[in-house]
């Protein structure tokens, strides 16, 4: 089997608890020695206390780093990943090399040191006051995240940070450290200007691979302490790994393996221990003979804890000791002496104890009688544990759980998909071209599945602004209970931008790798970004600014642009619209790109009688609201509704102009009858109808228990400057078109 990849992220700084100077290290970061350890790495600390499959490496650092002379620093590269936490804990606990029993360890908060930032200066204090000063020359060993390190506290101006300070105090000897870094920034890093930080370092070392034997251990472990009761065979292990290869790629082993493992613990709860009475026949001669010693052992295979049940228990409280010890640690447990008669022994926990009694003789002058009958034990409760079995489904659900999929997808529940066209009609007016390209991808991706490695799906979804792209993505995440992930890519339209893009997808990525994508006005992206995701789209990989490759099979890739928007609103009725706007679009992307996408769909302006049906369901979803917020019921009539159809019609703005004109209507009419006969409570029935549509004029009833209730007022719907007809009247479509044609060419 290949090796697993190991994900170390980081060059963690771990610091010493003693102050030393102005500052202290405890006040910098986070303990993790022997002597003390922070909350933060209770559970690492507690999973490596068990674990050896560090300890070459560990032995092979703590050489270097716990060394009298010299440098004293060492560098790990490694795959991203939270393992460097386990080997940093175990490296901080297991002092294989002798001369590291007295060193202190501690984990360097950066945070702290980001925030001298904000003034000249004052992170270089920081550094030397709460860093250096402490550490220098001290028993202390320093964690360091090397990249993210680099370029701290540049106040100089020549474009050198803390990183500088410490690559000479390493190497001079001054400072100890231990540093992180992933290899894709290694990579970079080394051929770079920085390049001499790395170097200060006395070795380098590339962090191997995890095996499968090696991940097996973290896993066994791993349930050892945290669910001892449950069971995960070989074959069952081999199948988590390989489920979560497939689904989880961009997490590494160990930490997507406990990852899930933590997620089925909590979700099924630990089994209890189930009681059971094991009968047994452990006794002493009755009565004792003065001066023996008498052992007895009483084992319960599978048993985590013990009781014992004495039918009876008579001894000489003068001469006759009876202990009970832990057979393993040999630890004393309990002592019993005099007359207890029948007697149920506290809860012990171990499998196995030994028993001892010793009689002594008595003494000459002592003529009182000796008749003790002894100590006999019939009956043992035993609590064990119900021995739970991880099945192929518990494993396979834990893992789709991990990446954070809707039951559907985890139960296979395609009616979804089935119903996703009955929902989108409900929440969507119009765009009949994309409904159908979008339930079209979703069958494909989702149900037939994909055999290569391309993205679920990706869309180009091109047209106006308001005509609903960004809201029918919104709703189709809804309908199916996928995450949105939106990104607005106008952010991202300066060069220079991509590494904060990059950061953006890895991260969004790792954590989701089934989502649903959103790239919002993907024409103003920089084209280095534009490349990236070209391939992305190809491939399923998105290769970061290290060139580290994300996977993203389980994304489904939706894009929105405005480009074109002027030959659409010109031409929505021209049977030659498509052509007409692929032309536009070659313009503004290479037709390479424009080949990636599965579909490209285009959003023209609503029909009158779209504009009437978008009304009715934006009074629709008001309505909703106001009974679940304000307990109210509203009712608008039907002229109404005709009105709102016309005067929130826009052929440049699309549906947003809607938005407010209802807004002018029903949320005007309330708060005039509310400033006017006041405030009416829950459970309140509120009509709005036309009085004179053409002239603007409106009714209002509200009815209900509510003392301002019974009333009406009639009011005039107010224009807005920016809804409907209102919002072009000082321009004309053809001079609107001439102005958006402009822009594209000036970008």
């Amino acid at each position: 089997m290949k090796k697993l990849h190991v994900w170390v992220v980081m060059v963690t700084a771990f610091l010493a608890g003693v102050s030393y100077g102005q500052g202290s290290l405890r006040s910098a970061g986070f303990a993790i020695g022997p002597k003390s350890i922070h909350n933060n790495w209770k559970p690492e600390a507690a999973l490596m206390s068990g674990l050896d499959i560090y300890d070459k490496l560990v032995s092979r650092i703590q050489k270097i780093v716990c060394a009298k002379e010299g440098n004293k620093s060492v560098m790990i590269i490694s795959e991203p990943s939270d393992s460097y936490r386990y080997i940093l804990s175990r490296i901080a606990n297991k002092a294989v090399e002798k001369e590291c029993a007295k060193m202190n360890y501690y984990e360097i908060d950066q945070t702290k040191i980001d925030a001298g930032h904000q003034f000249v200066g004052q992170t270089d204090k920081y550094w030397l006051d709460n860093i250096i000063k402490p550490a220098s020359r001290k028993p202390n060993v320093l964690f360091f995240k090397m990249d993210t390190l680099i370029g701290k506290g540049t106040s100089s101006n020549d474009e050198t940070g803390v990183e500088a300070d410490l690559a000479s105090r390493l190497s001079s000897g001054e400072i100890r450290s231990i540093g992180f870094m992933d290899k894709y920034a290694y990579a970079r890093y080394r051929t770079s200007k920085h390049a001499y930080v790395i170097n200060s370092f006395a070795e380098i070392i590339n962090l191997e691979d995890l095996t499968k034997a090696e991940v097996d251990k973290f896993t066994q472990h791993y349930l050892k302490i945290n669910a001892p009761n449950y069971v995960l065979t070989e074959e069952k292990s081999d199948f988590l790994y390989k489920n979560l290869e497939y689904y989880q790629p961009n997490l590494r082993e160990p930490q997507r393996t406990l990852g899930v493992l933590k997620l089925l613990i909590r979700n099924k709860g630990l089994n209890p221990l189930n009681e059971v009475t094991e009968r047994v026949n452990v006794e002493s001669p009755h009565p004792l003979v003065p001066g023996k010693t008498i052992e007895k052992i009483v084992r319960i295979s599978g048993a985590k804890k013990l009781q014992l049940k004495f039918r009876n228990l008579d001894l000489n409280p003068k001469y006759d000791l009876l202990t009970i010890y832990d057979l393993d640690s040999n630890k004393a447990l309990v002592r019993l002496t005099g007359k207890k008669g029948q007697l149920i022994t506290k809860t012990f926990e171990t499998s196995a104890v030994k028993i001892v009694l010793k009689s002594k003789k008595s003494e000459k002058t002592d003529k009182s009688p000796r008749n003790s009958f002894g100590f006999s034990i019939k009956e043992v409760i035993a609590l064990k544990d119900s021995g739970f079995e991880l099945s192929h489904e518990d494993l396979r659900r834990g893992v789709l759980e991990f990446i954070q999929v809707p039951e559907w997808f985890i139960e296979r529940d395609y009616s979804v998909l089935g119903n996703l066209e009955k929902y989108l009609d409900a929440e969507v007016v119009g765009v009949t071209e994309a409904k159908r390209d979008l339930l079209k991808m979703s069958k494909v991706g989702y149900v037939a599945g994909r055999t290569d490695e391309k993205p679920i799906a990706s869309a180009l979804l091109v047209g106006p602004t308001g005509t609903g792209k960004s809201y029918i993505a919104k709703k189709m995440a809804e309908g199916l209970g996928m995450r949105l992930i939106t990104i607005d890519m106008t952010a991202y339209k300066d060069a220079g931008t991509f590494n904060q893009f990059s950061k953006v997808m890895t991260d969004n990525l790792t954590i989701y790798p089934y989502a649903i994508y959103l790239f919002e006005e993907i024409d103003k992206a920089n084209y280095e970004i534009l490349d990236r995701l070209y391939f992305f789209m190809d491939e399923g990989i998105f290769y970061d600014r290290n060139q580290r490759p994300i996977f993203g099979r389980g994304a489904f890739l939706l894009f929105t642009s405005n480009a074109a928007q002027g030959v659409i609103i010109k031409n929505k009725d021209n049977p030659k619209l498509r052509q007409l706007v692929m032309d536009q679009l070659t313009k503004q992307f290479r037709p390479s790109f424009l080949n990636r996408f599965e579909a490209i769909s285009l959003f023209t302006p609503f029909t009158d009688t779209e504009y009437e049906n978008l009304a009715k369901i934006m009074l629709l979803k008001k309505a909703i609201k106001m009974q679940e917020r304000l307990g109210w019921n509203l009712q608008v009539g039907p002229k109404v509704i005709q009105f709102l159809g016309k005067d929130g019609q826009s052929k440049i703005f699309g549906a947003r102009p809607m938005e407010r004109s209802v807004e002018n209507v029903v949320s005007f009419a309330i708060s005039e009858y509310i400033l006017t006969h006041g405030y009416f409570g829950r459970d309140s029935s509120i009509s709005i109808t036309a009085v004179n549509a053409s002239q603007r004029k409106f009714k209002i009833k509200v009815d209900g228990s509510s003392l301002n209730a019974g009333k009406t007022l009639e009011f005039t719907a107010p224009k807005g400057n920016n809804s409907g007809a209102v919002g072009i009247r000082h321009m004309t479509i053809s001079k609107y078109i001439g102005n958006v044609l402009s822009e594209a060419r000036e970008f």
